[in-house]
C-alpha cells in the first residue's frame, strides 16, 4: 500500500538495499509510502508478497467476472481519498461492486470511489497498528470489509465498518475458511494463502 500526495516525485537507488523506491518530494506522509520524506525506510514488496496477493486476486476475480458482480484491481492504482489537496492510496488488492461503479463507467485515471473491499499484506514488520492511519481513511471513504494479511503470523484479520470505524470480525490463522461478507461467493481457505 502506497499513499499518493499528488506532488512532484523523485526515483532515488540504494545499493545497500539492492532496490530502487519512489517518493513524493512533500512531506507528512508516513514512513513506507509514497509521500514520504526520502530519508524514510523505503517499501519494496517481496516475492511472497506477489504470491499472496496473487493467490487472493486470481480467484476473487474469476468470482467476480463469472458473476457479473464488478471489478477487481490490484496495485498500483490510485483511489482518492481527498480530491483538493489531491491524496490517494494503493491497496495491494480491491473490489468495487457494480452498485459502487458499473464497469462501462470506469475511469482513466484514478478511481474517485471507495472500494467496497480491501485486501492488504502486511510487509516484515508492519503491523495493523501502522495501518491505523489507512484504516481511517478507507473508512471516509465507506470500505466496508477490510483484509489484514499478515505473512509473519501467518493470519488474515477481517474488520468490517461500523458506523465510524471497523470492528474486527475475525482473526484466521491455518486451518480456517475465510467467506466474505461484502463479495457474495468469495471464501479463502487460509492454508491456500500461506502454502
Amino acid at each position: 500500500m502506497t499513499t499518493n500526495t499528488g506532488d512532484e516525485i523523485a526515483t532515488e537507488s540504494s545499493s545497500a538495499h539492492g532496490f530502487s523506491y519512489a517518493y513524493h518530494t512533500s512531506s507528512g506522509a508516513s514512513p513506507g509510502e509514497t509521500g514520504a520524506d526520502k530519508n524514510a525506510a523505503p517499501f519494496s514488496q517481496t516475492p511472497r508478497h506477489q504470491r499472496i496477493v496473487l493467490r487472493l486476486a486470481v480467484p476473487l476475480a474469476s468470482l467476480v467476472e463469472a458473476r457479473n458482480l464488478g471489478s477487481v484491481y490490484i496495485a498500483p492504482l490510485d483511489v482518492v481519498i481527498e480530491p483538493t489537496p489531491r491524496r490517494s492510496r494503493q491497496p495491494d488488492l480491491f473490489f468495487v461492486s457494480r452498485t459502487r461503479m458499473r464497469p462501462e463507467d470506469e475511469p482513466e485515471g484514478a478511481l474517485e470511489i471507495g472500494p467496497d473491499l480491501v485486501i492488504e499484506v502486511l510487509e516484515g514488520a508492519e503491523s495493523r497498528r501502522g495501518f491505523i492511519p489507512a484504516l481511517t481513511d478507507y473508512t471516509a471513504i465507506g470500505v466496508t470489509e477490510v483484509w489484514l494479511v499478515s505473512p509473519q503470523s501467518e493470519t488474515i484479520e477481517v474488520l468490517c465498518a461500523t458506523t465510524d470505524c471497523y470492528e474486527t470480525a475475525g482473526v484466521h490463522g491455518r486451518g480456517a475458511v475465510i467467506v466474505s461478507q461484502t463479495v457474495p461467493g468469495y471464501t479463502v481457505n487460509v492454508d491456500d494463502i500461506f502454502a
